[in-house]
């Protein structure tokens, strides 16, 4: 049976999710490197999963990932009134104002704080996530001077 090699390479596996578990590691999450891209994984799970996991190790220096619990405040606070959870949200940041108005329209339209990954159908693959996080891996644009 591959159940004791299973549970030994699991808890091998390196993660690279900031645990955030109230408002305030949730404040301290976002000014953590300002450059850097952040998605936070809201969920009622209170362990990481080998999916989370393997995606921290894939987008790592891209974008930073966080996980975080349905706390009321913290729901209040990421502005978030759904109920559906597990959700991936990726968080505007300043340097989005420099994106093109089409890209900025796709990812956050009405000018959204943040974009939104339903997880609630199905069970999410490494292939869903990857494609939702992957125009937020670049990049930002930067400002041309004239």
């Amino acid at each position: 049976k591959a159940g004791p090699l299973k549970k030994f390479a699991l808890g091998a596996q390196p993660s690279f999710v900031a645990v955030i578990k109230d408002v305030g590691g949730l404040e301290k999450f976002l000014k953590s490197h300002p450059e850097q891209r952040k998605a936070v994984l809201v969920t009622t799970k209170p362990a990481q999963s080998s999916l989370l996991k393997a995606i921290s190790s894939e987008y790592r220096g891209r974008v930073l990932l966080g996980q975080a619990g349905t706390d009321a405040s913290l729901l209040q606070h990421l502005h978030l009134s759904d109920t559906s959870f597990p959700m991936l949200l990726a968080l505007r940041r300043d340097a989005d104002d420099l994106e093109s108005e089409k890209w900025q329209k796709e990812h956050f339209p009405g000018n959204a704080t943040f974009s939104k990954l339903s997880l609630t159908d199905g069970k999410p693959t490494f292939r869903t996530l990857q494609y939702f996080l992957m125009p937020f891996a670049r990049k930002p644009a930067m400002k041309t001077e004239l």
